[in-house]
């Protein structure tokens, strides 16, 4: 599960740097949503794939459920 977590994690941090590189400043990023997640429980990889954006310098805006297997998280950094 870990080998899971980590690539989605990746994955998210190639967008964010691709988007800073371009010079956005809002990244909207749709956040996969295991079907296994239960109320009351840690989402598996979700919060890895925040941390890996905010780590290239995002900040989380908002986050909202788009279905029951996806988040959309928005997220904005400052002009270079």
């Amino acid at each position: 599960m870990a080998f899971l977590k980590n690539m989605k994690a990746d994955i998210a941090a190639k967008h964010a740097a691709r988007a800073a590189g371009e010079g956005r400043t809002v990244l909207v990023f749709l956040v996969d949503v295991p079907k296994a997640a239960g109320e009351g429980q840690p989402v598996s990889g979700v919060a890895e794939q925040i941390e890996a954006i905010e780590a290239a310098g995002w900040r989380l805006d908002s986050l909202g459920a788009r279905d029951a297997g996806s988040m959309i998280a928005l997220f904005r950094r400052s002009r270079p």
